[in-house]
């Protein structure tokens, strides 16, 4: 029909990009050397970790998460609210080569259970498994996933979900997750983004004006914001003086 697969090779045998990755798969995919994985077929285990979702948009109801991986699809219990927490741990069995099993996808949905399927859709992220084979021991713990909604672009970034992704190979047994802090795991560089949307800082500008009564104890009150003249009844500030610092909006 003439229609293109963004899976099917391109001139020279190359894999053409798939449209609904983002280049953080494409930079996963650039660390692996496909010639040295076998292509020997053999029983995986792929094991998802669902910890919590954040800021989802609209009038959420009843949130669950739906991990698609191949044909194959598993769900976690609804929870409550918008920034929900699941704690669920979701199971795969799959028979592939190692080459086949880098590049089987992925697609972590979020879903208001409580509406009618055709609305039900809160965001998505879609994937492959080559994020976390190019990890070490092939775990990938504790990553802030960025969902949207392709039937509805205009409304850009739809809420974040946290998930681990553990690729098990035959034999081996899960490595359990690392015990983080919440300010270990929620970083603005631990964030994958679909493709055509980026992390942009927010700068909040705070201006300070004046001061007055200020401890006698401190030489120096205020001195990271400008320089100040002395008066018997109070300090003052001389100048204007602006502070900045940035913030993202998962935080």
């Amino acid at each position: 029909d003439g229609s293109s697969n963004p899976d099917e090779e391109g001139e020279g045998g190359t894999k053409k990009r798939n449209a609904d990755y983002s280049q953080d798969v494409d930079a996963a995919h650039e660390k692996i050397n496909v010639e040295q994985l076998s292509k020997k077929e053999e029983l995986f285990q792929i094991r998802f970790i669902v910890h919590k979702a954040r800021k989802l948009a609209g009038a959420i109801q009843s949130p669950l998460v739906r991990i698609h991986l191949d044909t194959k699809v598993l769900r976690t219990k609804p929870r409550k609210g918008k920034n929900p927490r699941f704690n669920e741990t979701l199971l795969f069995s799959v028979t592939k080569s190692e080459a086949e099993l880098v590049e089987c996808p992925v697609e972590i949905r979020v879903i208001d259970s409580a509406k009618s399927i055709q609305y039900s859709l809160i965001g998505l992220y879609k994937c492959d498994l080559s994020i976390a084979w190019v990890t070490k021991d092939k775990n990938l713990f504790f990553k802030w996933f960025a969902l949207s909604n392709p039937d509805e672009p205009q409304d850009g970034l739809t809420g974040y979900i946290n998930v681990s992704i553990q690729i098990i190979p035959p034999g081996e047994t899960a490595k359990d997750a690392p015990r983080k802090r919440d300010d270990e795991i929620d970083r603005s560089d631990n964030v994958f983004f679909p493709p055509g949307i980026s992390l942009q800082p927010g700068r909040f500008i705070v201006k300070l004006f004046n001061g007055e009564d200020m401890p006698q104890s401190d030489k120096k009150p205020l001195s990271l914001f400008g320089e100040r003249k002395q008066n018997p009844e109070k300090e003052e500030i001389k100048k204007k003086s602006t502070l900045r610092c940035s913030s993202y909006p998962f935080v």
